[in-house]
């Protein structure tokens, strides 16, 4: 099979309603990116998206594009078609250059985060198979490789984990990998629990050790709590995650500038704030006082 991708730059305002509109005429997949360099990193549903932003829509390739871009200008209501290019993508091309995106990445000296299609090396002891989906964490982001820097280089050992806001629940399977004894994944998204469970099952973690919640339902303290969430609510579970955590936790998704905020609520009880900076994002590190 092949495909046609049909890419449009336009304004962030504009964006959403020609995704609309290719939907409506059968695309098969769109997908939106900044066309220039500007991070948006806490978006509202009020907000825009890009300034400049680039909408590819994915078409069968017996489409006759020229068609479709006749009704698309016809439709259009915001004055004017925008700049389009379209490319020719065979079926294997397609997959391939999706594929090839993604390598085996490595943390500390004893973790690697593994693609499904990538081959185990003898040295990958501590690997998590991980399959890039819909849901965050492939651990490519600086989020998510604080964190599993921070698993890697403290295996939590004989220990019982909770990961708030798990996503892909990559986070937890990584750290049942390095010995912790059971983990506990939160996400009010169900497409995030249905990512994590595929991807504790394609670990071969079994489930009494892997559990998952849509929220919090019991009153059991954790070893270690990981929050690899933003900002905001982790301002807002401040007192939440320090009434589950017995010892460590671990904060992310945090822009550098609001270190000093998120300690600020949480040094009410955690003391010995570790931060790590990587890019424009930062990771704190606390251990809980005595209660």
């Amino acid at each position: 099979m092949s495909y046609k991708q049909i890419s449009f730059v336009t304004t962030g305002t504009h964006a959403n309603v020609l995704s609309e509109y290719l939907t409506a005429l059968g695309a098969l997949a769109i997908t939106l990116k900044d066309a220039g360099d500007e991070p948006i990193f806490e978006p509202d549903d009020n907000q825009p998206l890009w300034q400049a932003t680039i909408v590819n829509g994915l078409f069968d390739g017996k489409i006759n594009h020229e068609s479709l871009l006749e009704g698309l200008l016809q439709a259009y209501p915001l004055g004017g078609m925008p700049e389009y290019s379209i490319t020719e993508l065979a079926d294997e091309d397609w997959e391939k250059s999706w594929m090839d995106y993604y390598k085996p990445l490595h943390f500390g000296n004893s973790l690697w985060v593994v693609p499904s299609w990538c081959k185990v090396e003898p040295s990958m002891e501590n690997h998590v198979l991980l399959d890039p989906g819909l849901a965050f964490g492939t651990g490519s982001h600086e989020t998510t490789s604080l964190c599993l820097h921070w698993l890697a280089e403290n295996p939590p050992q004989d220990i019982d984990i909770l990961d708030y806001g798990c996503g892909s629940g990559i986070l937890a399977i990584a750290a049942l990998k390095l010995g912790a004894k059971t983990a506990l994944g939160v996400d009010i998204s169900e497409q995030a629990l249905e990512a994590s469970r595929h991807n504790g099952q394609l670990n071969n973690i079994l489930e009494d050790k892997f559990l998952l919640q849509e929220k919090l339902i019991n009153n059991k303290k954790y070893d270690l709590v990981i929050a690899n969430i933003l900002a905001n609510p982790l301002l807002i579970l401040a007192e939440q995650l320090a009434e589950r955590c017995q010892h460590k936790i671990i904060l992310s998704g945090i822009l550098e500038h609001q270190v000093d905020l998120i300690i600020h609520k949480y040094q009410t009880y955690f003391k010995d704030f570790q931060v790590k900076i990587e890019g424009e994002w930062a990771r704190v590190v606390g251990t809980r006082k005595c209660y």
